[in-house]
């Protein structure tokens, strides 16, 4: 297939992808995860700073992306929801462009599918897009134009972790890994220190991107101490994540359940039978074409199954499905692999069809089967989803009591589960963090949130007594709550929420 071709069908599988996402995208919502993907876009929208001005999870592309579409259409869960869209459909046709490389054409199109189905809730999309960027550098690797490859791929990986920092981490060491274990073939052998001149350029790219931003935002006061605590406190509170595997303290099994166990321990061992292979040939000087850029896809996917080891779930899993689906096309769709393999592969994938499609109704936006047949729409400037009639009804009934009680310049703050409801009142967080849940469970960092609170002195407080994150405020925060305990007094019900005032 010539470039061309292969060019124009990518486009058409990524516009025919977005076609399908815009069918079942824009229906329930995510109060908790969404509200920091919002949050931290608005507060971008309004000039602030990341890691400056607030502390926002994720990497600062993602803001910086998401930030002048709210400028230009409207901040509202409805644009929010188009620009991930957008998103996950360019990450699909990326996906079948790389599959190209070595696949046939309907082993492609059946490995770029899995993708398309089994991505992850949509608030997550940057996860995918730093993962596409990932697997681009790694196929990088394999130019002949050695360093200049290198270099760019090292730029790849940069811009992976402006989009998410842990997958851009993975990406460098990746691909570093992958260079160092390049000898090259029988007749034209790799020299050791040719090698480390490759990590050198890719560790250049890397630099070349990351470096003159990171020295821009400590000009503008990026104290570089402090967003290493902030990013560290959240990785130890990621490592601390309790939670049983796949639900099986409950003996309730099903299909779901099942498939679930058997994915998050296949996936693992797909990625070491599949760069495996590929570091056996290279070490016996017998690599195929594009064996280095197997190694460094392998070795980024098992890192980033990290995502599904901290917590075990369909969702999680499917954010690493990327660097999966690209693994499937190439083992069981070579070129010259005949047809069983092929029908395997489609067998597999119908096998995820399946499994997505008897998946429930939820929070997360992120499969086909979230589709809700009787909602109605969330009628708010800031909305624009559907959401079940009784659902929609209390959360317009409690962004207009928020607007009553505050007024417009006025800050809120809410319990760990309800971030977005700010967003939707159009009312700013008084809090300099975008996801309490993480940012409170230190004594430290709890006494941060209490001095931010003492000096904006929210009106109200909003709260519904949910988990988020496998935390209850009351749980997490101890200081916090007592601090609001003492401070704040019940006024109004709506629904699920209950809002407290401040004392006089």
């Amino acid at each position: 297939m010539s470039a061309r071709a292969r060019l124009l069908v990518s486009a058409a599988f990524a516009l025919a992808a977005w076609r399908f996402h815009a069918w079942y995208a824009f229906d329930a919502i995510a109060l908790f995860d969404e509200g920091i993907l919002a949050d931290g876009a608005a507060r971008v929208q309004h000039g602030a700073i990341p890691g400056i001005d607030g502390w926002m999870p994720y990497g600062p592309a993602t803001y910086w992306l998401v930030a002048p579409f709210f400028e230009w259409f409207g901040a509202s869960v409805a644009t929010l929801r188009h620009v991930m869209i957008a998103l996950q459909a360019l990450c699909d046709g990326a996906l079948l462009w790389l599959a190209l490389g070595t696949a046939t054409l309907p082993g492609a199109l059946v490995a770029s599918t899995l993708l398309v189905v089994a991505h992850g809730s949509f608030h997550k999309s940057a996860v995918v897009v730093a993962a596409l960027l990932a697997l681009l550098a790694a196929r990088a690797l394999a130019s002949r134009r050695a360093f200049a490859s290198a270099f760019r791929a090292g730029l790849l990986c940069a811009l992976a972790f402006l989009f998410r920092h842990d997958a851009g981490g993975f990406a460098g060491a990746a691909c570093a890994a992958a260079l160092l274990l390049d000898r090259g073939d029988a007749a034209t052998e790799v020299a050791w220190s040719s090698r480390a001149r490759q990590v050198g350029a890719l560790a250049a790219g890397f630099v070349a991107l990351v470096g003159p931003l990171l020295l821009a935002l400590v000009a503008a006061g990026l104290d570089l101490r402090s967003w290493w605590d902030h990013e560290w406190q959240r990785i130890g509170v990621q490592e601390r994540i309790d939670v049983a595997l796949v639900g099986t303290e409950t003996n309730d099994w099903s299909f779901g359940k099942v498939a679930l166990l058997v994915a998050l321990a296949g996936a693992p061992l797909l990625h070491v039978a599949w760069g495996g292979a590929a570091v056996v040939r290279m070490t016996r000087r017998k690599p195929l074409a594009l064996d280095v850029a197997r190694v460094a896809s392998a070795l980024f996917g098992l890192l980033l199954l990290n995502q599904a080891r901290l917590i075990p779930s369909t969702n999680h899993l499917f954010q690493a499905s990327a660097p999966v689906a690209l693994a499937l096309g190439d083992l069981l769709a070579r070129r010259g692999r005949g047809v069983v393999p092929h029908v395997a592969l489609a067998l597999l994938v119908g096998g995820v069809v399946a499994w997505a499609a008897q998946g429930q109704s939820g929070a997360y936006s992120g499969t086909f089967r979230q589709r809700i047949p009787d909602g109605v729409v969330l009628d708010l400037p800031a909305g624009g989803v559907r959401l079940r009639p009784g659902y929609a009804a209390s959360l317009a009934s409690v962004v207009d009591a928020i607007q009553r009680r505050v007024g417009p310049d006025e800050p809120i703050v809410t319990g760990p589960s309800t971030l977005l409801l700010a967003f939707l009142a159009q009312r700013r967080l008084a809090l300099p963090s975008a996801e309490p849940s993480y940012y409170y469970a230190s004594p430290r960092f709890q006494r941060e949130a209490i001095a931010a609170l003492e000096a904006q002195r929210p009106p109200l407080f909003v709260h519904d007594g949910a988990t988020a994150a496998n935390y209850r405020f009351e749980e997490a925060a101890p200081l916090v709550a007592e601090w609001i305990a003492q401070r704040y007094r019940e006024v109004e019900r709506c629904g699920p929420f209950t809002l407290y005032e401040r004392r006089r």
